[in-house]
């Protein structure tokens, strides 16, 4: 079954091998080898094969499978055809993805060396948003969506790639249940138990479809296992075509519920020549590294915070500043580990809460949670499965509702404390609600004045929290109007007014 044009979004245009993964389960009632193989790239779809044609359609199939290339349709590969699978098309032209394209010894056969396959398209970010169209019955909604998350995580674990669920908007993946013609049309309609499990699409659409259908499990060898299909169905819309390596993740036979299921490394090689590996945010070698020490009144800062006793604190790099109300206190700077003991160099975002008065500290893909200058137990943690990017610009409450809004580039995310997860749904645009702040920001906070500041290159903006404006006369210098460069700073000017 091949999946066509009218599937797509209407704003993509993919080639005809963008259209991913039909997983097949279970014996047909009769399997017609020459529909399957056409099915899966192997022959022709007009049906003009001739008896060569055929034999090599079927040699790359065995190639594919791992079977001895006889040529013939003998019993070990009809029941290989009956196989859970997945239903992209294993061929493409004359090259069968999942091989070595640069072994040309001959273009009709897949290459021997075995291993990974790109679609040759990826995300141009790395930053990815999810949104559900529909769910199963089969399943609670909470079984559903922590089978998901643990789908996505396998590919976050090893990529710097980073998912988070949303509600409203857009997403860059859709996820839907449906059976029979659903939103993709006639021409790849689901075909009820035993037949096509889900399918998905190579980026920029990624859109993730499971035939409800099926019976959906997790944690059990019986039915559909949820964890399985959705980490190879996101996979593809990774960008990432089948592999030729048994036991792959992306190998285009399904094997189901596996307790001890790890990513494979075929998967991890592939997906990590894709996005690269992730970053090393829990290597702090750079805290034993010489450091210059910056100039307060010639550098931006990397965060800007009040602790719960309402002192305000700049950072950079491995140096931290207390800033009065006439300027930075004596003895500062100093190297941020003196004052929060256990705390690496280089975060990027750090707030505390008005209501535990706990403070936190963030950096790559970890949190860092203290009690005034106590690291809590339990800290850092991992942010993988808390819906936050990676590498937060700023965190702050904002006074108008209270809650606490973590920005990254043009999007922001409200952030529980007690649970660290993103509100679902709570995944907007800076631009649509915020007015007038620049992309990017270096840091941001509310000050003891109730008012929320922004901070970018050596500038600052004020808010006004009722209009949802940047206030007039805005931006201003920080060196100048916060850390008392220039000139004398009085007590009055720093009131920030």
């Amino acid at each position: 079954m091949l999946l066509q044009a009218n599937m797509i979004r209407p704003w993509y245009i993919l080639l005809v091998f963008s259209v991913v993964c039909l997983l097949e389960v279970g014996a047909r009632p009769t399997m017609n080898a020459t529909n399957y193989l056409m099915s899966f790239g192997y022959l022709q779809p007009s049906g003009e094969n001739g008896d060569g044609e055929m034999r090599d359609a079927v040699m790359n199939f065995q190639r594919m499978a791992n079977l001895e290339m006889t040529g013939d349709l003998n019993d070990a590969t009809m029941q290989m055809m009956e196989k859970p699978r997945c239903g992209v098309e294993d061929m493409i032209g004359s090259v069968v993805m999942g091989a070595n394209t640069n072994d040309t010894d001959n273009t009709k056969f897949m290459p021997r060396l075995k291993r990974y396959a790109l679609s040759s398209v990826k995300w141009s970010k790395t930053d990815l948003t999810y949104k559900y169209v529909s769910f199963t019955e089969d399943l609670s909604i909470a079984d559903q969506k922590a089978a998901i998350e643990r789908a996505f995580k396998h590919w976050a674990d090893v990529t710097p790639l980073s998912f988070t669920e949303v509600n409203g908007g857009e997403a860059d993946i859709l996820i839907e249940f449906a059976a029979g013609v659903h939103s993709d049309g006639f021409a790849a309609k689901f075909d009820g138990p035993g037949g096509v499990l889900a399918h998905a699409y190579f980026p920029e659409s990624g859109d993730a479809h499971f035939d409800d259908d099926e019976t959906f499990t997790v944690n059990s060898h019986e039915g559909i296992n949820l964890d399985f299909v959705a980490a190879h169905e996101f996979g593809h819309s990774l960008g990432l075509a089948h592999s030729s390596v048994p036991g792959a993740l992306m190998a285009p036979f399904y094997s189901g519920y596996d307790p001890d299921f790890s990513l494979p490394q075929d998967d991890i090689s592939g997906i990590q020549a894709l996005y690269g590996e992730p970053e090393a945010d829990e290597d702090d070698s750079t805290d034993d590294m010489v450091m210059e020490t910056p100039d307060a009144c010639n550098t931006t800062f990397d965060t800007v915070f009040m602790d719960g006793r309402e002192n305000t604190y700049v950072t950079k790099g491995g140096y931290i500043w207390l800033v009065l109300s006439n300027g930075v206190a004596e003895n500062y700077p100093k190297k941020i580990g003196e004052v929060y003991p256990g705390l690496p160099n280089d975060i990027t975002a750090a707030f505390t809460s008005p209501w535990t008065h706990r403070t936190f500290f963030f950096k790559g893909r970890r949190i860092w949670r203290y009690t005034g200058q106590t690291l809590d137990e339990g800290y850092p943690k991992r942010t993988d499965s808390t819906g936050l990017p990676r590498r937060p610009d700023g965190v702050f409450v904002w006074s108008g509702d209270g809650k606490i809004y973590v920005f990254k580039g043009s999007r922001y995310y409200i952030w529980n404390e007690f649970t660290e997860k993103v509100y679902p749904g709570a995944v907007r645009r800076i631009r649509k609600h915020w007015r007038g702040l620049p992309k990017g920001i270096d840091a941001a906070f509310q000050w003891k004045n109730r008012r929320t500041y922004f901070f970018k290159d050596g500038e600052y903006w004020r808010y006004d929290d009722l209009a949802m404006e940047v206030e007039a006369g805005y931006p201003k210098s920080t060196a100048r109007w916060w850390i008392g460069c220039e000139e004398p700073v009085s007590a009055e000017r720093l009131t920030k007014s």
